[in-house]
């Protein structure tokens, strides 16, 4: 999924967009806009097969194309983000990698980063693109600058702030009750700007990741399926701790329908014919009764 042999036609059809988009392509503002949108649009979240094989799962490049492109799968937030960071810089845009953490229900430590950001630069302007975060990735970049904190809405209303500190930049999103706290990455302080990570950074990040002691959402209890959809977002959760399994539709920050389920089969099996996408539905139920690792105190 290098540059000299990332398929790019195949990518362009995979995310639901004509090949005659890309006859005199300019990496612009507009075109950035709609590549992330149609691949957060077209592309899922799911963490299912991850679990099922967490210590032979890879973020190769071309296990990441065949795993989304060519085999029509789900992918975590580091394949889903190494997709799309392949195709913008096969597209001609300056992208860079910053590796995050996930701030779910604690205060991140940075001894582990569990997630990833991309910048993307065009000219002198920055944006966010992140299509990693389950069904509350923004749908388009977020148009930001990295001097002071600022709120950025996109279509139908949804709203995220970027709040910057003397340390690190957080991403927060406008629900009923407020903010919620979605992300953080850390500052370069001698330029201002994200610290920025090379692709031997970001897997070596991702091994430890795979194989830390410690307790890891997305690999040991939840699982997550999920993605953006034209007028809202959807999720199928499943929480091997607490066993329960449930479908939920939000739109601008609201919750507008919860489904609980009784039978693992029948939650998975709606969630593959939802997202139309290849689940291994014969093998959820024995992962789901299955005691999750807690791991280390």
């Amino acid at each position: 999924m290098n540059q000299w042999n990332f398929d790019i036609k195949q990518y362009i059809k995979r995310i639901g967009l004509p090949e005659s988009i890309l006859d005199n392509f300019v990496p612009n503002e507009e075109n950035l806009y709609l590549i992330t949108y149609n691949q957060g649009q077209n592309l899922v979240y799911e963490n299912l097969t991850y679990q099922l094989d967490t210590q032979n799962y890879k973020i190769d490049p071309d296990v990441v194309f065949d795993r989304l492109v060519v085999n029509k799968r789900g992918g975590l937030c580091f394949d889903l983000q190494e997709l799309i960071f392949a195709a913008l810089t096969h597209l001609g845009y300056n992208v860079q990698r910053s590796l995050s953490e996930v701030c779910a229900q604690k205060k991140p430590h940075y001894q582990l980063f569990t997630h990833e950001v991309l910048v993307v630069k065009i000219e002198n302007q920055f944006y966010i693109v992140d299509l990693g975060f389950g069904y509350n990735c923004p749908r388009y970049p977020l148009k930001v600058r990295f001097d002071q904190t600022q709120e950025i809405t996109l279509l139908y209303g949804e709203t995220y702030q970027l709040e910057v500190t003397d340390d690190l930049f957080r991403v927060n999103l406008k629900v009923e009750k407020g903010w919620i706290a979605m992300f953080e990455f850390l500052k370069d302080k001698s330029n201002g700007l994200p610290l920025f990570v090379n692709t031997e950074q970001f897997q070596q990040n991702f091994q430890e990741f795979l194989f830390t002691k410690k307790s890891q959402r997305i690999r040991d209890f939840l699982i997550f399926i999920g993605k953006s959809t034209l007028h809202g977002r959807i999720g199928y959760i499943s929480n091997r701790i607490q066993k329960t399994l449930e479908r939920v539709e939000f739109m601008l920050g609201s919750k507008i329908s919860q489904k609980k389920y009784d039978d693992p089969n029948q939650f998975i099996q709606d969630a593959q014919k939802e997202f139309q996408i290849p689940l291994q539905i014969e093998l959820f139920e024995e992962l789901f009764n299955t005691q999750p690792y807690m791991g280390e105190q």
